[in-house]
């Protein structure tokens, strides 16, 4: 019986204990804490950007500041942030509250209000399973959500690769016996 009690007790305090360390970043607009984000990963996933280009790397709790402007500006201001020169972004509609949602590109935004932006980065390799909660009475709720990807590489040149290599290499041996024959 006893055994069974420390048991149980060990299972809950590992349960609650990875719980604790679910990876949150707090979002502030200035001084206010206006949201949180978590992935309830037990390690390190993803981390807001306090300034363009300056992630925080500061033990938890991890923090995003957002910046105001207008959304018709966000793609260029998103590149300021992440050092990036992406040429387009995915909008998703958010419902003004918390709401949860994947995250499966290296960078993506948040939008609160109309103009109030956070920018992360996603350092798992992974899709990101995240959830945003609002502090009651505080800011405008999630408005939408963006994600930023690299472009599409462009596709194999027809031909290339090893039957393209054999075809050219038969070729050259063609024209260098037409050429030892000729002289």
């Amino acid at each position: 019986m006893k055994r069974s009690v420390g048991f149980i007790s060990l299972a809950a305090a590992l349960l609650l204990s990875t719980a604790a360390l679910a990876n949150t970043v707090d979002i502030y607009e200035g001084a206010t804490k206006i949201g949180s984000l978590t992935d309830g990963s037990v390690s390190v996933t993803f981390l807001g950007y306090t300034a363009p280009t300056v992630l925080d790397n500061v033990p938890a709790p991890y923090q995003a500041i957002t910046a105001d402007f207008n959304p018709s500006i966000l793609l260029s201001k998103a590149n300021d942030y992440f050092g990036t020169t992406f040429g387009a972004d995915n909008r998703t509609s958010g419902n003004g509250g918390s709401m949860s949602f994947d995250i499966a590109t290296n960078y993506f935004s948040l939008t609160f209000g109309q103009q109030r932006n956070a920018f992360f980065q996603n350092l798992s390799g992974d899709v990101l399973h995240l959830t945003y909660t609002t502090v009651r009475g505080e800011g405008a709720g999630l408005s939408h959500y963006d994600t930023f990807a690299a472009a599409a590489v462009p596709g194999p040149i027809v031909g290339a690769g090893l039957p393209g290599l054999v075809i050219a290499l038969g070729g050259l041996i063609a024209w260098r016996r037409r050429r030892m024959a000729a002289g």
